[in-house]
């Protein structure tokens, strides 16, 4: 007897979850980062702690927000669409993640 693969997709907060974290270390991370050894950009421009919170705030929260827009649009294609679309960007976040860590 053959066994069936489960086709039941991954839950949206779940894969809100993936991406939101992955993105947060592949994008956000190496430009806190950057802004870290940079201070100076920080100075120049004038902000204030509240500003600096928003500007990580942004970083963090507002990069992934695009990704997990198209897997919610994805799952009105279909289980089948949505689980290769959130597989896809994970694949794509981990890629990147790699990159920086070379």
């Amino acid at each position: 007897m053959a066994s069936h693969k489960t086709t039941s997709p991954i839950p949206l907060p779940v894969a809100a979850l993936h991406l939101l974290t992955l993105s947060s270390f592949a994008i956000a991370q190496p430009l806190l980062d950057l802004i870290s050894k940079q201070v100076q950009f920080l100075v120049a421009h004038k902000l204030t702690s509240w500003e600096t919170f928003l500007l990580g705030a942004f970083l963090i929260l507002l990069f992934p927000l695009p990704l997990l827009l198209l897997t919610g649009l994805s799952r009105s294609f279909g289980v089948r669409v949505y689980r290769w679309t959130h597989g896809l960007l994970v694949t794509l976040c981990w890629q990147k993640l790699s990159c920086f860590r070379a």
